[in-house]
């Protein structure tokens, strides 16, 4: 895989749910609208505890605060004011998360965690399946998001992990998914019948990738032909372990 700014794949603005029938329609509750009304700003995040959410840290950087570190946003349509409690720089490859707690505990269930993500050095395997979970303006072609409603999601497959394995890349439909920054990356756990959240999106980086085929005559190879297809790769940030206590 590679990158290149100037090898910007087309994106999809509009699209449907992935969602797999066999996911049940609560599977997502614990993901929520992260909407900034001032500034048109719609964003995802994750119920962790009673009164924290897990986002990206881009979403939530360039935030004016109070003087008490307070700002307000719209956690799924509801005005709540909020403040920042941990954050990565959202300028390194492993530091787009932050924590926030909002100002009155709200929440009695929570998003699961993937037990192997909680692990120091845990990495997906090439090829798992991960659903991209969150508001994507791109769902709701009318501008109208339904909190109510199954949340939707995206599925992408696991291509490249990242050297260090603080974060992941995942392969998909090629979809602009502005809005569903700070949701979760979940994997499906058959044994317990529930997704787990294994990661936090932060956006994506255009991705070149190559097919070769081999042309032969009476078995012998004669030439070569490379297929350049330009993909987005979807970037997921590895959990900010010791913070997702409540």
């Amino acid at each position: 895989m590679t990158t290149s700014g100037s090898d910007e794949p087309e994106l999809r603005y509009q699209f449907e749910d992935q969602t797999p029938d066999y996911v049940p329609a609560d599977a997502f509750d614990s993901v929520v609208v992260f909407y900034d009304a001032k500034e048109s700003d719609l964003a995802t995040a994750t119920v962790i505890g009673p009164d924290r959410l897990l986002t990206a840290a881009h979403v939530v950087d360039d935030v004016e605060f109070d003087e008490n570190g307070w700002a307000m946003r719209h956690v799924d349509m509801v005005p709540t004011r909020y403040r920042v409690v941990a954050q990565g720089d959202p300028l390194q490859p492993h530091g787009d998360w932050a924590v926030v707690q909002i100002e009155e505990p709200r929440w009695r269930d929570f998003a699961p965690m993937h037990a192997d993500a909680l692990r120091d050095g845990w990495t997906p395997t090439v090829g798992t399946e991960v659903f991209l979970v969150g508001y994507a303006a791109g769902f709701f072609p009318d501008r109208t998001v339904d909190v109510k409603a199954p949340t939707p999601s995206v599925v992408v497959e696991i291509f490249e992990p990242e050297w260090g394995g603080e974060r992941w890349f995942g392969r998909g439909d090629s979809l602009h998914l502005g809005g569903m920054s700070g949701g979760p990356a979940m994997v499906w756990n058959a044994e317990h019948g529930r997704a787990e959240v294994i990661g936090v999106f932060s956006g994506y980086s255009p991705s070149t990738s190559t097919t070769a085929t081999t042309a032969r005559l009476l078995g012998v190879p004669v030439a070569q032909h490379e297929e350049h297809e330009s993909t987005p790769a979807f970037s997921i940030q590895r959990l900010p372990v010791k913070w997702l206590k409540p």
